[in-house]
């Protein structure tokens, strides 16, 4: 296990962002080389698999201290078959309680050992997780100020198209 191995991946160019603009950053892991299979929990730790993105914006913005989203595992757990878990000093793993046949094992066992995975429960667990909801937190930068959270989904790309001033209805419409 490599788990001091990290890529660094650094924009071309500067790039402008504006308000109401979406950032998306995706990571992608390929453990299915790990013997006996397992499954790998996120987290900071290092047997954990992590995503990190540090953008540097300008100019600074005095009211935000840190941005960060996740996918809330409770959404996945029905695709699973795990109908409730229970939390546990670990706080990146949980115990489930519920069904009998995963109760008093941990997620990651269940996962790892449980859960009868084949291709197309792969696919609908890899697209539920990146393509579903994810919790957005925004951190202030004081105490006073006020923490932020929401739900976004992945967004639908509509490329920008700058509007042409010489184009002929605009001149038609400037006219009249």
């Amino acid at each position: 296990m490599h788990h001091l191995v990290m890529t660094t991946q650094f924009m071309k160019e500067h790039k402008q962002i504006f308000k109401g603009d979406h950032l998306t950053f995706e990571c992608t892991d390929d453990s299915s080389d790990h013997s006996p299979p397992e499954a790998i929990l996120g987290g900071l730790g290092t047997r954990r698999k992590m995503c990190l993105a540090f953008v540097m914006h300008y100019p600074r913005m005095s009211k935000l201290d840190n941005c960060g989203s996740f996918f809330d595992e409770q959404t996945l757990l029905p695709k699973l078959g795990i109908e409730d878990t229970q939390k546990i000093d670990d706080s990146f793993d949980v115990l489930v309680t519920a069904p009998p046949k995963y109760a008093n094992k941990l997620y990651s066992e269940v996962l790892s050992k449980e859960i009868p995975w084949n291709d197309i429960l792969k696919l609908e667990v890899q697209n539920l997780t990146r393509f579903g909801e994810h919790i957005v937190n925004c951190e202030p930068r004081t105490l006073t100020d006020v923490k932020k959270q929401t739900q976004v989904t992945y967004p639908v790309f509509v490329p920008y198209v700058p509007k042409n001033e010489c184009d002929e209805d605009s001149i038609i419409t400037a006219k009249n």
